[in-house]
């Protein structure tokens, strides 16, 4: 048979400890408040851009004509002028998940999205800082450096607000303005100091100097990339491994050209209640798609109104810290995929190596790949482990051949993978084939040997 990929493309208190004075902390700085610790400033000067503070008022809007110089001239202007707290504009490679769940509706829901989010930068070793946001239970701000992970963690706050039924408003991601661990909150005042507060600020700083390291060109990582500089402070967009440009998909062409509701009707909007989402993922077709950051951001500066709406209310150059993000979930998935395969003793082919219809099959296979992968939890649960058993099966053997379409037969599945029977192997065909897997169903019918498959436009 002919097997076909498309072209087409915590506790709940855990991280905080009652505020207190400066002692252990820091002594404070000339020009703020003594009840500000040192090492919250510290923090915050690492974790915000310089220059990029403004001042809002108890109803959480800008006050007119205030941009102080530096955090600590605007925490002196806190309780004069109607300036009731300030905020900044966070790092390029920081990333704060913002918890506002409070009220018998949703505070408990925003505690358990708390305890996953620190089980899961725990378990990734992720530098992060939980802080009580104000006004009570159910309001946190987690900061993180996501570094590789960034994209993994939009996700994984996209599918807690699903599954914890939690608005937009409750539980989002944030690059964006965000209130310093140094200043109050804008109604209830003070908030207290994050625990672990020194050790962080010591581990803060390994973290950000080994992600504004200058690359080393020549040096080569697991499965043959080469090492990069990662986006730091001043550093602007990372450049991708080298792709064969092709189009993007429909989907995300029709999303350009004709917005949001575009995309939503192609089931590429999962996250409809925020932009983040949406926006990560069709720049990450923009990497996959051999597009360079110029050429991607002219797109974006050219696309419908309704598309990119965040990355055009805030610029370039704050839209690449999304293209980096996009950037490392690729290149790292193609090194971590081809590191996997040798270790399985599986004889790997460097995805840059051979002609030039293979490396553009591989560069295809990556991004049909990768839609299957956002997609398969959505097959039906009875089957869809098996299911994608198969299909990872038939991907793996394209992208060693670096083709699209290679001759398959059944017993080669059964053999590779992990279904030992060739009726359910037949049987995971079909189901493919009726949501979108490889293959014609009328071709399916004509025997064990002589059908092609072809997978779907959407993958």
């Amino acid at each position: 048979m002919t097997v076909r990929i498309s072209l087409q493309p915590v506790d709940r208190d855990a991280g905080v400890s009652p505020a207190g004075p400066v002692d252990a902390l820091g002594s404070a700085v000339d020009g703020v408040p003594n009840s500000v610790p040192a090492t919250l400033l510290a923090l915050d000067e690492l974790l915000f851009r310089p220059r990029s503070w403004f001042a809002i008022g108890d109803s959480n809007r800008r006050v007119p004509g205030v941009f102080p110089g530096t955090l600590a001239a605007g925490l002196d202007l806190v309780g004069r002028g109607g300036v009731a707290a300030i905020v900044g504009r966070l790092r390029p490679q920081v990333v704060a998940v913002d918890i506002d769940a409070g009220g018998r509706k949703f505070a408990e829901a925003g505690a358990l999205a708390l305890e996953e989010i620190v089980a899961w930068c725990r378990a990734r070793r992720v530098w992060h800082l939980v802080r009580e946001s104000g006004r009570g239970f159910g309001h946190w701000h987690v900061v993180t450096v996501p570094g590789v992970h960034e994209l993994d963690l939009v996700e994984l706050v996209a599918g807690l607000r699903r599954t914890l039924t939690l608005p937009g408003r409750a539980l989002d991601v944030r690059r964006d303005g965000l209130r310093p661990l140094s200043s109050p909150h804008r109604t209830t005042g003070p908030t207290p100091v994050p625990e672990g507060a020194v050790e962080a600020l010591e581990s803060l700083r390994a973290v950000l100097d080994a992600s504004t390291a200058p690359a080393t060109s020549g040096r080569r990582r697991r499965g043959g990339s080469r090492t990069r500089a990662r986006a730091g402070v001043g550093v602007g967009p990372l450049a991708p491994m080298a792709r064969p440009p092709r189009a993007l998909p429909a989907g995300w062409e029709e999303y350009l050209t004709q917005g949001r509701g575009a995309a939503a009707a192609r089931g590429l909007d999962r996250s409809p209640e925020e932009d983040s989402m949406i926006e990560l993922e069709a720049t990450f077709q923009f990497v996959i798609t051999g597009h360079s950051a110029q050429g991607a951001w002219e797109r974006i500066e050219g696309s419908h109104g309704d598309a990119f709406v965040k990355a055009k209310r805030l610029g370039e150059s704050w839209w690449w810290t999304v293209w980096n993000a996009a950037v490392r979930a690729a290149d790292d998935w193609r090194a971590e995929h081809l590191g996997e395969l040798t270790a399985a003793g599986v004889d790997v082919v460097d995805p840059a190596a051979g002609t030039e219809e293979q490396r553009a099959a591989r560069v295809a296979l990556e991004g049909a790949w990768a839609r299957i992968c956002e997609v398969w939890l959505g097959w039906p649960a009875a089957t869809r482990h098996t299911d994608l058993e198969v299909m990872a099966t038939i991907v793996e053997r394209c992208y060693r051949l670096g083709v699209t379409a290679a001759q398959i037969p059944q017993r080669d599945l059964v053999l590779d993978c992990a279904v030992a029977s060739r009726a359910t192997v037949r049987a995971a065909l079909d189901r493919l084939v009726a949501y979108g897997g490889p293959g014609d169903r009328a071709d399916l019918r004509r025997g064990h040997h002589g059908h092609r498959e072809h997978a779907p436009r959407r993958h």
